[in-house]
Parts: structure tokens; sequence; C-alpha cells
């Protein structure tokens, strides 16, 4: 699941300008297509891509699937964002890079943009790789902690249906995460655990940080609509 993931980063693309609220409706109908050479990754276009593969990806677990039409548009409106910047910290981890950025090295958001000054700059850049580095995390890692932050119970305006379904299902993916940190660490698996978990802080920072960046850069340039999937639901 995680190499179709990766494929599906690197050479496809959802033509259009979908909310959440219709990938959601035609998870089964779209289709991500092999990626036009003329198609410019431009930050709104890498951005918009990652969000639909992280949709994508999300939709492919049973559990998921299986949600009430609202609660999946809930689940997708609230995670993909967090998944994409998850495995993103593990493509920087695994090229042992000090920053973040989509996969043709494009930085994460405008750089040199009046009013922001660079230590905002490199905090946002540089602050989740720097925790991914440290941890050196895996790709088994990884997709646990992915499925773990998708089924959080405590989203918002979730049905008890919903909540109940992801909670049976975080205590099961995090128990496994438990397991898998113990035989790889042994003494020290309940601390890698933690620290582990401690990387969705991280990841939600980075996350404000980066809308707060958008607000600022946008009063400099708001030529470049946003795309749908980042506002309209």
């Amino acid at each position: 699941m995680e190499s179709q993931r990766n494929y599906q980063l690197f050479n496809s693309y959802l033509s259009g300008n979908p909310s959440i609220s219709e990938l959601a409706k035609n998870i089964r109908h779209w289709k991500l297509e092999p990626r036009n050479e003329n198609v410019e990754m431009s930050i709104m276009e890498w951005g918009y891509h990652s969000g639909v593969v992280s949709i994508d990806f999300m939709s492919k677990f049973p559990f998921i699937d299986n949600l009430d039409l609202e609660d999946k548009i809930i689940v997708f409106r609230q995670c993909y964002f967090y998944s994409s910047l998850l495995f993103d910290s593990l493509r920087a981890s695994k090229k042992k890079q000090d920053f973040v950025c989509f996969p043709d090295g494009t930085e994460v958001i405008e750089l040199d943009i009046p009013g922001v000054t660079k230590h905002f700059e490199n905090d946002i850049r540089s602050r989740l790789a720097g925790r991914a580095n440290e941890l050196r995390i895996t790709r088994e890692e990884v997709l646990l902690l992915s499925v773990i932050l998708m089924c959080n119970p405590a989203l918002p305006d979730l049905s008890p249906n919903a909540q109940t379904s992801l909670t049976m299902q975080q205590r099961i993916y995090s128990s496994a995460l438990v397991q898998h940190c113990l035989q790889r660490h042994q003494k020290s698996g309940p601390s890698r655990f933690a620290d582990l978990l401690s990387l969705f802080h991280v990841i939600v920072k980075t996350r404000q940080d980066i809308s707060h960046h958008f607000v600022i850069s946008s009063f400099q340039d708001s030529r470049t609509p946003l795309k749908r999937i980042f506002w309209d639901y």
C-alpha cells in the first residue's frame, strides 16, 4: 500500500479542482492518471496532489471505507494534511535531509516572503525533519503511525458509530506499534513508542505554521487561487 502511495505521488495526478466532499462521494469513481509532463508542479499543485494521494491512501482501509459518508468526509478533512506531512518526514529521513520538501525538491512554503522571518521559515522546513532524523523513523513505524493518526475518535462531529469503530481500530494499531517497538528495541520499546507518538505534536505544529505562513504570503500575492481541497469541504 505504501509503495502504491509513493508511485502515485511521483507519477500520477488528478485533474480538476474537487472539494473533499466530492472526493469522498466519488471515491470509487475518480482515478489518478499518469501525470502529464506539461503539468507545472508548483507548491499549490504539490499540496493539492499530495492531499489527493493521502485521501486515496486512507480510503483503501476497509474501516475507513465502511464509514458513513459524513464521517468519511470528517476523517479526510481532519487527517489528510497530517498524513502527507508524516510521509514527507519519512522521505526526508531516508534522504538524510534536514528539511521537508516535495518529491522533486520543491519547498513546502514560499521562501523570502516579506514579513516572514528566516527563523519562522526554517522552523517550518526543519522542525519535523529534524525530529524524524533524530528518531531515525522507519517505513513500518510511519505506516502504523499513519493509521493511528486517522483512527482518531476525538475528531469533532463524528457519529457515535464512527467513534466506536475508530476507537477499536486505534487500539489495534497502537498495540501493533507497541509490539513492533518491543521487538526492535526490547527494554527501550515503551520509550520508543512514546517518542514516535511525540511526532504527532510536531506535525500539528508544522501544519499550523504552514497555515499561518500562507495567510501572511497571501497578503503579498493573492493571484494564485487556493485549491478547493484546502477550504471547500
